[in-house]
């Protein structure tokens, strides 16, 4: 029995880091395990930020507000501290298990201090009336479904290419370093840091994805904490506590946070950074601190240091409020400015010091036309920003896309803009009411005319639609305009609390994977068919199999979190090693000599997703459009190569009916003056593999 407890518990646990095991022994164990982990990350991180809160003065009297402060300063130079660290190759999970423990020392008297104001303010929140009771069943829901989602193994495409995939890497070689294969990987990447924490101290990758989904959880949490706060500091106690439910409500939010973006991350700095901004600004003039400032910047900077678009949605708007709120004190406009400007560029800069070390350029890959760098270029900048520009600008597709968010995509959440209009009938503080507005207005502008409008990149606008929204479900109108108000808010906060529930619930494989009837791998391959998609897991478990000592080229595939061998993986936007081929007819033999140079073994052609990337990324380049992957290689070159410089030893097409032209395929490199393959070089496991 004591040997069954302690695998159980142990984070190199079987069932942990695999994916076969199934049964309901495995799931508590993965439940236990990485919830243990992801709480003693959070409750180290908060210690620390309670320790800087006290060493620096910054008084936080509400204990709520020291929660969401304190967590957030210290989970930003947690994920600094692993950045530095793990460059220097310090990720030892034995070294961070005692820089956490010093962390919760350091600070016990306060973390036992805050979470005894904490119990003692919650037995006064109890819901009172029907409609708080609706709210706190519906948020309880939400919660369940971030939390048991998080046990679902990674397959969204950014996940596992490098919000999962970059930092697997990282664990799997013992430091961070310049990832050449993956632009995505030199991206600033406070919460990555975060999940590279998550994965040392889980034992493995897998159990580290669970995990890293769970501090996503936290920091959704947090975040929602920071928003009812905001609500009420700018507000009322009661908006702050209906715009925090609007807020935690919202499907994106539920994405975000069950999955291992960062939006979430970037949502909480966003918040934080204007709760402190809202400390500083609330109330007279001289009481105005520059500790405020400072922490707004910090704020602001880990924002940025998260997600590059928070230098538009976060630095740049709040930059302009501590200027507006201050043009009548010129003092203060100058002094506490530059503390906000001093103390975000402080915290961003890790990151941007990093990448020019790294690369010659600190915003690498952005900004190339004026930072240059000697690992980027003018073909794959082109490439790059075709990709990542805005589409057509108009009304109508202003109209589409605002009403694809808000009323008929998957995710839309109506409850973030019915009430919203509604803040203009709150009777006070107009001039906070229309600051949100302002706010609110221009991130969705800036999301619209300056990004590729990936919807999930207006998270961070989501906090001031829930204020407003929130107001206009407050306002003190007549009694039967808020008892409908309530009643409305209520049926749509169950509508969206259900929506993840059913996307995670079809076909009832969430359920099977929770009560142990599948394995995780189990789950994966009927997912996989069921969605027709151009991820082939069975051929990155072959790869995994391969001889260690195998050098392994993937084309059309970069999404390498499950890879457990060194492999090439280029992601669209990179080098690849067909680019070296430049003169020449750049035939099959051109490309088999590039090949037995580079100590190429085996190459891996996924080949529905090479298509995709050909056709979906081709760009404008000097007046010639060019492929989006490569300008020379396609189907016909492989088959050309095939049987003469290529030897099958592979091929998957599809779980589902629907046939496959293209299959995913694993073909070894032909070495120099070989004969025919045998049938003992084939390698054969499951019936579908075959030379």
């Amino acid at each position: 029995m004591g040997v069954w407890i302690w695998r159980g518990l142990a984070p190199m646990g079987l069932a942990v880091n695999s994916l076969d095991a199934g049964g309901l022994p495995a799931v508590v164990q993965r439940m236990a395990v990485c919830t243990l982990v992801a709480a003693y990350v959070v409750v180290a991180a908060i210690g620390l930020g309670l320790w800087v809160a006290r060493v620096a003065k910054l008084r936080l009297p509400n204990p709520w507000e020291r929660l969401a402060l304190c967590a957030g300063l210290g989970l930003g130079i947690l994920s600094l501290l692993v950045l530095g660290l793990g460059l220097a190759g310090l990720l030892s999970p034995a070294f961070w298990v005692l820089v956490l423990g010093v962390f919760i020392l350091i600070s016990l008297v306060d973390l036992f201090d805050l979470f005894g104001e904490l119990r003692s303010d919650f037995a006064v929140m109890r819901p009172k009336g029907t409609f708080e009771w609706w709210v706190a069943i519906a948020l309880i829901g939400v919660f369940a479904v971030n939390f048991l989602a998080a046990f679902i193994p990674p397959l969204d495409y950014d996940v596992l290419e490098y919000h999962l995939g970059s930092p697997a890497q990282y664990a799997r070689a013992g430091r961070i370093f310049f990832i050449q294969d993956n632009v995505y990987g030199s991206f600033p990447a406070n919460v990555e840091m975060l999940f590279l924490l998550a994965i040392k101290l889980s034992g493995g990758a897998i159990a580290g994805a669970y995990t890293s989904k769970l501090l996503n959880v936290a920091l959704g949490m947090l975040a929602a904490i920071g928003v009812w706060r905001l609500g009420a500091r700018l507000f009322t106690r009661r908006v702050g506590a209906v715009s925090a439910a609007i807020f935690y409500s919202a499907p994106w939010v539920s994405v975000v946070t069950e999955k291992a973006y960062v939006e979430v991350g970037l949502a909480l700095f966003g918040v934080l950074a204007m709760l402190s901004a809202a400390r500083y600004w609330v109330g007279p003039a001289e009481h105005r601190k520059w500790r405020e400032a400072a922490a707004a910047g910090i704020f602001a900077g880990l924002a940025m240091g998260t997600k590059y678009p928070a230098a538009v949605f976060v630095l740049a708007p709040l930059g302009l409020f501590f200027v507006v709120v201050n043009l009548r004190l010129r003092g203060l406009l100058l002094k506490h400015g530059l503390v906000f400007g001093i103390c975000a560029l402080v915290a961003v800069s890790p990151w941007l010091v990093k990448n020019y070390v790294y690369t010659g350029n600190p915003t690498y890959p952005l900004l190339y036309g004026i930072f240059d760098g000697h690992s980027w270029d003018s073909i794959r900048n082109a490439r790059f920003v075709a990709a990542h520009s805005p589409g057509r600008i108009g009304a109508g597709e202003f109209g589409l896309a605002f009403t694809e968010y808000f009323f008929s995509g998957e995710l839309a959440s109506p409850l973030l803009i019915v009430f919203a209009p509604f803040f203009l009938l709150y009777p006070i503080h107009g001039r906070r009411r229309l600051a949100l507005f302002a706010y609110a207005a221009f991130v969705l502008g800036a999301w619209f005319l300056l990004t590729h409008r990936i919807p999930r990149f207006l998270v961070p606008m989501i906090p001031a639609l829930a204020l407003l929204g929130g107001c206009g479900i407050e306002a003190d109108l007549a009694r039967w305009w808020r008892g409908m108000c309530r009643a409305l808010c209520g049926i749509l906060l169950v509508y969206c609390a259900f929506i993840p529930w059913r996307i995670n619930a079809q076909g009832l494989w969430f359920h099977k994977l929770l009560l142990g009837v599948e394995s995780p791998k189990e789950y994966m391959d009927g997912l996989l068919g069921a969605a027709q998609s151009s991820y082939s897991w069975k051929a990155i478990d072959f790869v995994n199999r391969l001889p260690r000592e195998s050098k392994v080229l993937f084309l059309g595939e970069a999404r390498t979190f499950y890879v457990t061998r060194p492999v090439i993986a280029p992601t669209v936007f990179d080098e690849k090693l067909t680019d070296r081929i430049e003169d020449g007819d750049k035939s099959g033999r051109d490309l088999w000599e590039l090949l037995r140079g580079n100590g190429i073994d085996y190459v891996y052609v996924n080949g529905p997703e090479f298509n995709r990337l050909q056709d979906t990324y081709a760009f404008l380049y000097q007046g010639e459009v060019r492929g989006g992957y490569s300008d020379w290689l396609d189907a016909s070159v492989i088959s050309e190569m095939e049987g003469k410089y290529l030897r099958r030893v592979a091929a998957y097409s599809y779980s589902g009916a629907l046939p496959v032209v293209t299959p995913f395929v694993i073909y070894r490199v032909v070495r120099e003056k070989e004969g025919k393959a045998t049938a003992d070089e084939a390698i054969d496991r499951d019936g579908e593999m075959h030379l």
